[in-house]
């Protein structure tokens, strides 16, 4: 073997090696057995269209030594090559329980042909919904939890300091008032369910089911504006 053969087998060694190291993240570590896969059923333009579904449980020592357990869940739609993730903080008191990583209660994903779309009415509903895109691309889902891990690893700071990973854009819902929006003569605040999210031409359209009964369909433009409210009133109890 030549000297130029032996130097481009080296280096190419050296890059095959560099590129393993790439995904060892030093302070994050996926839970054995912890991993759930499945196809999932999101909505789409066409009703719904099937994606690729993961959650896992991420352990990482935090910059001040402690341990912050991570629900990771993520999708991916093999034809598109569209990747999305969200990673959420599992309470200490669900720590060592066998708790199935999960989506977020009240959300819908919506795939367009560009991005994965999440609406979410948030940890307690009240009276707005949380919006949150992703474009992001990998040709696989295994490519995409190796980003999300890198990602957890320089985010430790963050996770540390209680700061929000993701960024959501907040829309208030105009025209719905306190009768419709809270459930009536209880001490906690118990807002609207989220109960599906279609398009209508170019816009957004969000139908809400309220704590008192009743719903209201919110038209949202394609950059989230909102452009009209409709509340349908609960039937009335003597016709039915």
């Amino acid at each position: 073997m030549t000297r130029r053969l032996l130097f481009f087998v080296s280096l190419l060694s050296f890059a095959v090696a560099r590129e393993a190291f790439s995904f060892n993240e030093p302070h994050v570590q996926v839970i054995s057995n912890s991993m759930k896969s499945s196809i999932f059923e999101i909505s789409n333009e066409s009703g719904k269209v099937p994606v690729e579904f993961r959650a896992i449980h991420v352990r990482l020592e935090l910059p001040n030594l402690e341990t912050a357990i991570m629900d990771v869940t993520m999708l991916h739609d093999s034809r598109s090559k569209l990747f999305w993730w969200q990673a959420d903080p599992v309470p200490a008191i669900q720590q060592g329980l066998d708790v199935s990583p999960s989506l977020p209660r009240d959300s819908v994903i919506f795939l367009t042909a560009s991005k994965f779309v999440m609406f979410w009415n948030g940890w307690v509903s009240g009276d707005h919904i949380l919006v949150r895109e992703s474009n992001e691309h990998y040709s696989t889902l295994d490519e995409g939890e190796a980003h999300v891990l890198h990602a957890l690893e320089g985010r430790r700071g963050d996770i540390e300091a209680g700061m929000f990973l993701h960024q959501y854009k907040e829309v208030r819902f105009e025209g719905l008032d306190r009768g419709f929006l809270y459930r009536k003569n209880v001490a906690n605040l118990i807002g609207p369910k989220l109960r599906e999210v279609t398009r209508a031409g170019n816009n957004w359209r969000i139908v809400e089911d309220g704590p008192n009964g009743g719903s209201a369909v919110i038209i949202l433009s394609d950059t989230y504006e909102v452009v009209s409210t409709n509340v349908q009133p609960p039937p009335d109890p003597k016709l039915l």
